[in-house]
């Protein structure tokens, strides 16, 4: 269990590490001295902030932190890739922009806001499937239902399946409310 908490711990120090580097580069973009007292400060509290919303992984705001700084180390690794090809002198538009993008820190931020809505919306409308499943065996007239990536109490609505024919066929069945 304690091995569970150290690699838990080591996490949690290298995001805080990645997050507060992450903002100083943004701070850098806006123009601040990130040299002064003051800003290492905020940098501090944003990082420590960001680890502390993500002790309870349970929460939307703790996948929120960690899907966008996923998606900003994947960020730099590909700038380090694109620096390494591309040749400082050569002056791209596309890499003046990109620059520019990546300075400000908004394309971790929008990707995760773009995942996170198709996720959204994908889990507000529940795709149901009909399969018929034959076997040799006499085993009787049967109906299975299966239900999967439902997270009721934490993000998804327990009311999703009322008046589709799923949670319907579980009344059938005889499990009335027994199955929320």
């Amino acid at each position: 269990m304690r091995g569970v908490f150290v690699v838990i711990g080591f996490i949690g120090v290298f995001a805080g590490l990645y997050i507060y580097f992450y903002l100083r580069r943004v701070m850098k973009f806006y123009g601040c001295d990130v040299k002064r007292l003051y800003f290492k400060i905020i940098n501090v509290i944003g990082a420590a902030g960001a680890v502390c919303i993500c002790t309870n992984m349970r929460k939307t705001a703790a996948m929120a932190v960690v899907h966008a700084v996923v998606i900003s180390i994947l960020l730099d690794f590909f700038v380090v890739v694109c620096r390494c090809i591309i040749k400082p002198k050569e002056h791209h538009s596309f890499v003046k922009v990109f620059g520019m993008l990546y300075g400000c820190g908004l394309i971790p931020i929008l990707v995760s806001a773009l995942l996170f809505t198709y996720g959204y919306l994908n889990m507000k409308h529940p795709i149901e499937k009909e399969y018929t499943v034959k076997t040799e065996k006499n085993i009787g007239d049967y109906t299975i239902a299966l239900l999967t990536d439902t997270h009721y109490g934490t993000i998804q609505d327990t009311d999703i399946l009322k008046g589709k024919s799923t949670g319907d066929k579980f009344q059938e069945a005889g499990y009335g409310d027994s199955w929320r």
